[in-house]
């Protein structure tokens, strides 16, 4: 779904990203204040939200793995 040549550059402000994203889905979960039709379409919108969420953290894992093995030859070198 989401794809970058250099993941590392992108893995901070993607991991913030997600975690707006579970904030928003757990908020729509929680939320009883909306009428009937939300509702019923609440879990529809966390499972797509969550989708995502799970996509662009792919690319924040490969980003920090990128930046572990950069480290590690730093450290070696």
């Amino acid at each position: 779904m989401f794809k970058t040549d250099e993941p590392e550059k992108h893995a901070e402000s993607l991991s913030y990203t997600v975690d707006a994203l579970i904030a928003c889905a757990r908020l729509a979960l929680d939320n009883e204040a909306s009428g009937s039709a939300l509702r019923d379409r609440a879990s529809y919108v966390v499972e797509e939200t969550l989708a995502v969420a799970q996509a662009l953290m792919g690319v924040v894992s490969v980003g920090i793995e990128s930046l572990q093995r950069e480290q590690r030859r730093k450290d070696a070198a």
